[in-house]
C-alpha cells in the first residue's frame, strides 16, 4: 500500500507534465493560422478572421483536406462584414489556386448554389449582394447553377480517381475517403435536379451548355413556377432517362443525372 501511495502521485505528476508539454508545443504551418482564424471568428472579429482564412484559401500548399472549410469560413466572414461584392473574385482566385483539389472545387460549387444570387449591374459590372444607390437589380441564379456544374464536372474525374485508387489498392478500410467520394456524386446528382426534380422535371430534357455561362437575369429571381409530375412526350407517354455510354455522351441533363 505504501508503494502504491508513492507511485500514484508520480503518475499524476507525469501526466501533468505530458499534458503541459503538449499544450506548450506550438502549432506550425497552416494549422496555427487556422487556429488563430477560428479564434478570431468565434470572438466576432470577422475582419481578422477573413484575412487569415483568405491567406489559407489562396495558398496552393494549404492542407487539401482542410482548405474547403477555409473557403467556406472566409465567405461567411465576408457576408458578415457586408462585403459580398468581394466574394466572387476571392472564390475564383481560390479555385485557381486549388484547381486539382476536388474537395475545394466541390465546396466552391456548393457555395455558388447556396449563396446569395441577387445583385446589381453597375456600369456593366455585376456586384453581388445589396447595393445602395443606382444600378439594375439582377439575379445570377441560372449563371451560378451552371458555374457550380462546371466546377463539379471539373472535379468529377479527380474524385473518381481517388476513390478508385482506394479500392484498387485494397484499402476499403479507409471508409472516410470512400464516403467523401460517394457524397460527392450524390451532391452532383442533386445539383442536376436543382429546380427540376419535382416541379419542373421536364427541364431535364435539355442539355445544359457547360461551356457558356448564362447572362444575368432581371429581377430578384427565386420563384419557380411549374407543374408537378413527370415530363411526357407528344403522345403523352412518360419520359424516362437512361444511363448513357458515358457522361460525355449524355444527350440531356436527365442522362447526366
Amino acid at each position: 500500500m505504501k508503494t502504491l501511495s508513492i507511485v500514484a502521485p508520480l503518475i499524476v505528476f507525469a501526466s501533468f507534465l505530458f499534458s503541459a508539454d503538449l499544450a506548450a508545443t506550438p502549432m506550425s504551418g497552416d494549422s496555427a493560422i487556422r487556429h488563430g482564424a477560428q479564434k478570431a471568428m468565434k470572438a466576432g472579429n470577422f475582419k481578422d478572421a477573413y484575412e487569415q482564412f483568405r491567406r489559407l484559401a489562396l495558398d496552393p500548399q494549404t492542407n487539401p483536406q482542410q482548405v474547403p472549410g477555409d473557403l467556406d469560413r472566409a465567405i461567411d466572414c465576408l457576408n458578415r462584414l457586408n462585403r459580398a461584392t468581394e466574394i466572387d473574385a476571392f472564390r475564383e482566385a481560390a479555385i485557381k489556386a486549388h484547381s486539382n483539389n476536388w474537395r475545394l472545387l466541390q465546396a466552391a460549387a456548393i457555395s455558388y448554389l447556396n449563396g446569395n444570387h441577387t445583385g446589381h449591374l453597375i456600369a456593366g459590372q455585376f456586384e453581388r449582394g445589396r447595393h445602395r444607390g443606382g444600378g439594375h437589380v439582377v439575379n445570377a441564379e441560372a449563371r451560378d447553377r451552371v458555374r457550380a456544374l462546371q466546377l463539379m464536372t471539373q472535379a468529377m474525374p479527380l474524385a473518381e480517381q481517388e476513390g478508385t485508387s482506394e479500392l484498387v489498392a485494397g484499402r476499403p478500410s479507409n471508409r472516410t475517403t470512400l464516403n467523401q467520394v460517394s457524397a460527392f456524386f450524390q451532391q452532383f446528382a442533386q445539383m442536376w435536379l436543382g429546380n427540376r426534380g419535382w416541379r419542373e422535371a421536364w427541364r431535364l430534357q435539355y442539355l445544359t451548355d457547360l461551356d457558356v455561362l448564362p447572362d444575368y437575369e432581371p429581377g430578384w429571381g427565386g420563384y419557380h413556377a411549374g407543374l408537378r409530375g413527370a415530363p411526357v412526350d407528344e403522345q403523352g407517354n412518360p419520359i424516362f432517362y437512361h444511363v448513357p455510354p458515358s457522361f460525355d455522351a449524355s444527350a440531356n441533363d436527365g442522362q447526366r443525372w
